[in-house]
């Protein structure tokens, strides 16, 4: 298991969500580009937490801790805390998310209770990469489908086949990505 070491003031703010979870009995991870970037040596500013659990619930604990400013959506199962002018995480519950047939629309999304299924519904296998913020397990990293093996070898591939139809913005994303990061877009999937 490869574990992540995380800068002294992000392991500090990582190691807090997780003792709040952890009183809340929810698991929290990180998750998406924050993960990618570290793994590639890379400064990100964007820190995406799945909370297994009722991430609003999470944040809004969170908040009042860091005396921050929480900021709530209704529509999917999520929130931001912003702190200290820079400072900024969002809370996203796990999820799945189930898109409609033969058309392009905004998906259905179901709260889960399995990382795995969270994981399974992102865009490119270097974003379904998740790191342990739960004490105990802090900083095992989490990596279904091979994303560290994308990252060293440079390389943006896609979780599924119905990927680009479920969410075409995927696509403009995967030409940003390539560009940003010199990556090859490779259209196979795990």
């Amino acid at each position: 298991m490869r574990r992540i070491n995380f800068q002294p003031d992000l392991r500090s703010v990582f190691e807090e969500i997780g003792k709040i979870a952890k009183k809340l009995e929810f698991s929290v991870y990180l998750v998406g580009g924050p993960v990618r970037d570290i793994l590639l040596g890379r400064a990100f500013q964007d820190v995406d937490v799945v909370c297994v659990g009722n991430a609003v619930k999470l944040a809004k604990v969170f908040s009042k801790r860091v005396k921050g400013e929480l900021i709530y959506r209704r529509r999917f199962p999520n929130a931001t805390v912003k702190w200290n002018n820079s400072a900024k995480v969002d809370f996203v519950s796990a999820r799945s998310e189930v898109y409609p047939r033969n058309k392009v629309g905004l998906p259905r999304v179901r709260r889960t209770k399995d990382l795995l299924v969270d994981l399974k519904r992102r865009d490119f296998s270097v974003n379904a990469i998740a790191v342990d913020l739960n004490p105990g397990n802090f900083g095992n990293m989490y990596d279904p489908f091979n994303g560290l093996g994308d990252c060293q070898k440079k390389v943006l591939r896609i979780l599924h086949p119905n990927s680009f139809r479920e969410d075409p913005t995927r696509i403009f994303r995967a030409i940003r990505f390539s560009m940003e990061l010199s990556f090859q877009i490779c259209l196979l999937y795990t």
